[in-house]
């Protein structure tokens, strides 16, 4: 089984809007994620479509490997600067 596709999905609400993950595999097997930061939903979702290249074609249970991805391959990486 392998990651077929990433897709942030935009749900509307009154004061802020939910930002869900659907993460979709060759097998037909669909899981789902959630994430947001406030008022900055256009972000989110760029950022979610701009790391699904980095596991597009993983296996989707390897979980630590797909966050080791995404963390140390981006260009910026997170944590402190040295």
């Amino acid at each position: 089984m392998r990651i077929a596709a990433v897709r942030p999905v935009v749900v509307g609400a009154r004061m802020r809007n939910w930002i869900f993950v659907k993460v979709e595999t060759d097998e037909g097997v669909v899981g789902w994620g959630e994430c947001t930061t406030e008022w900055k939903t256009r972000a989110v979702a760029a950022c979610v479509e701009d790391f699904a290249p980095f596991v597009v074609g993983q296996d989707p249970l390897r979980t630590e490997h797909l966050w080791q991805v995404m963390s140390r391959q981006a260009f910026f990486r997170g944590g402190s600067s040295r």
